[in-house]
């Protein structure tokens, strides 16, 4: 059942000196209150998140905990666990697209760009582990909208990528299937990077920056026109 109401934010239900109750029952939130709630909630997920490293740590009573409130008031505004932990990986990601941006702002060749980039993602996921392990790394598959390309698109940090890759084909550097398919291409191979350095961090691994730069070597070479005969 969805809670309805926070007993922790309302007034105590106390009488007055002549035995009548009090005119006003509890208290309207005022105007932005809910929405730095909700903030709040965010912020005590992520910093637990961070902290354990793992969402199964994460509890809602942990969180309720955490922001002075108690569980219904957390459920007045995401359904479940898997909606909150979800929207704060979504949260860190649309940061991610910030960092990317910032990289790749003095880079005028769309090349270099898509290089930056590949370097931005991988470095963040690896410093977001439990955030990447819940987006990309978990079993949990996507359905409805966010299965399709379309949907793809409207991530922050895939837009980013195509926008270089689409700056890529227009200025003539790449050939190939085309930006989309090209995207996506680079999104696996910089995820499948990610995914090992997050899964098997005990390996003897050689240094992330040179890895990147290996892997982005290997998968542009196909795709520079220079690199042709």
């Amino acid at each position: 059942m969805t809670p309805t109401s926070d007993p922790s934010d309302d007034p105590a239900d106390g009488r007055t000196s002549g035995g009548a109750r009090p005119a006003r029952r509890g208290h309207r939130a005022r105007r932005g209150e809910g929405q730095q709630l909700r903030e709040d909630i965010l912020d005590a997920t992520e910093e637990l998140l961070v902290a354990a490293g793992d969402e199964q740590a994460v509890s809602i009573r942990a969180v309720a905990e955490k922001v002075g409130r108690t569980s219904p008031a957390i459920y007045l505004h995401f359904d479940d666990k898997d909606s909150l932990v979800h929207a704060v990986c979504e949260r860190l990601f649309d940061r991610l697209a910030d960092r990317m941006d910032t990289a790749l702002a003095d880079i005028d060749d769309p090349v270099e760009r898509v290089r930056a980039a590949g370097h931005a993602y991988v470095a963040f996921a690896t410093e977001h582990p439990a955030a990447y392990r819940v987006l990309f790394m978990d079993r949990n598959d996507w359905t409805g909208h966010e299965s399709t390309m379309e949907g793809l698109h409207d991530s922050v940090a895939f837009q980013s990528l195509y926008r270089n890759v689409v700056d890529a084909y227009d200025a003539g550097r790449f050939h190939g299937p085309g930006p989309e398919l090209t995207s996506l291409a680079l999104w696996m191979g910089m995820h499948g990077l990610a995914s090992l350095l997050i899964a098997k961090p005990s390996f003897e691994w050689p240094e992330q920056e040179f890895l990147v730069d290996l892997l982005c070597e290997q998968s542009l070479r196909g795709l520079l026109h220079d690199e042709i005969g």
